[in-house]
């Protein structure tokens, strides 16, 4: 369940996610979130922040997760630091031709933040 999720103190607060929240009404969450578990029963959301405000905005309860099993909080706040280096060094606009040249769907009705 989503409230079993815990937020990581290092991590930022969403921004605008009326987009995705559109999309999110219309289609689903079509990603899963990536979080962290210890053996003692801990998760904490390590990437899917704005899924999750969505999903809790939506009233969805249960969103699916790729679980990563760590041992400590502090495993997790280094794979959340380590995740968020990579995200920045990928050029939007790279990401998109390369997204486009995968694509080439006709007629498709994609949001733009996916293309």
């Amino acid at each position: 369940a989503i409230d079993s999720i815990g937020l990581l103190s290092v991590a930022k607060t969403p921004e605008d996610i009326t987009e995705l929240k559109s999309s999110v009404q219309k289609r689903g969450i079509l990603c899963p979130v990536l979080v962290a578990a210890t053996n003692k029963g801990d998760v904490w959301l390590i990437d899917g922040y704005a899924r999750i405000a969505v999903a809790k905005e939506l009233n969805i309860t249960q969103i699916d997760a790729i679980v990563i099993n760590v041992d400590t909080k502090t495993q997790a706040n280094n794979l959340y630091n380590e995740i968020n280096k990579i995200k920045p060094v990928i050029k939007t606009d790279d990401v998109r031709e390369e997204k486009f040249r995968v694509l080439c769907v006709k007629d498709h009705d994609l949001p733009t933040y996916l293309l």
